[in-house]
């Protein structure tokens, strides 16, 4: 059964950076610590605590900050650790309702190349303003120029749009949805530069050598009949895949996951 807006009105907002496969970027101590640097120096909730993955193992510690010493720590064994999860947790709320980062690291450890990913939830119950949002976006993918692709969406909205979207992308970007940033070897899978540039109905802004792409004004447009025609026209109007760079991009990644 599809999901249905009411369901929507009280989902997180989900935000995934995806590295292009071979990047080991979070792999390396310093550029980590300047990611959580970026959220100590800024107004978002501060963690209490942090799990990380040891194989089949996970381990939890009790942090105050995101630059807490016992995490920083944990930074200088990335070929030892797969998953870092870094909480914020209020004693009142459920653990589904918190704020949450979690990096991921596929990296074979003969090579320490694989594939590498940061993945943030942001709970209804914050009510981050949508520019809040956007520059917290932004000043992540300054930090980042090696990300692949960015898509921030509420956490059901791909099972909203299942049912409902007729021009279906590739694997890792089925639709449009309020933002989403595409690293210059994607957006010429996706159709070309240029292409979307010219699309009135999407607001796009270079980044490195990207496309940052928003569509309305907020992720929670889709409340609305009309942020839902407007996600749904602007789909539509999206150029073809191309075909031709999208069957090499997937024949690269084959090495890393066979």
């Amino acid at each position: 059964m599809s999901t249905t807006i009411e369901k929507l009105e009280k989902d997180d907002l989900h935000i995934w950076f995806k590295f292009q496969y071979g990047d080991a970027s979070l792999s390396d101590a310093n550029k980590l610590i300047s990611i959580l640097q970026y959220f100590n120096n800024s107004t978002w909730p501060k963690p209490n605590f942090a799990t990380y993955s040891l194989k089949t193992r996970t381990k939890k510690i009790e942090i105050t900050s995101f630059l807490d010493p016992k995490l920083l720590t944990l930074l200088d064994k990335p070929e030892n650790i797969n998953t870092y999860e870094i909480w914020f947790n209020e004693k009142n709320y459920k653990l589904d309702d918190n704020f949450l980062m979690v990096i991921t690291q596929a990296i074979k450890k003969e090579t320490l190349i694989g594939y590498c990913q940061l993945f943030l939830k942001i709970p209804y119950n914050l009510n981050h303003h949508p520019t809040d949002l956007k520059e917290l976006i932004t000043g992540l993918l300054q930090l980042m120029p090696s990300v692949y692709n960015v898509k921030a969406s509420l956490g059901e909205e791909i099972s909203y749009w299942q049912d409902r979207i007729t021009n279906r992308r590739t694997v890792h970007f089925r639709n449009v949805c309020w933002l989403q940033y595409f690293s210059a070897t994607e957006i010429a899978i996706q159709g070309g530069m240029e292409v979307w540039e010219a699309n009135p109905l999407l607001h796009c802004e270079r980044i490195h050598d990207g496309l940052l792409v928003q569509v309305g004004n907020s992720p929670y447009d889709i409340y609305t009949p009309e942020g839902q025609a407007r996600l749904l026209q602007a789909n539509d109007s999206l150029p073809p895949v191309n075909q031709e760079l999208y069957a090499k991009e997937e024949a690269r990644k084959k090495p890393f996951f066979g």
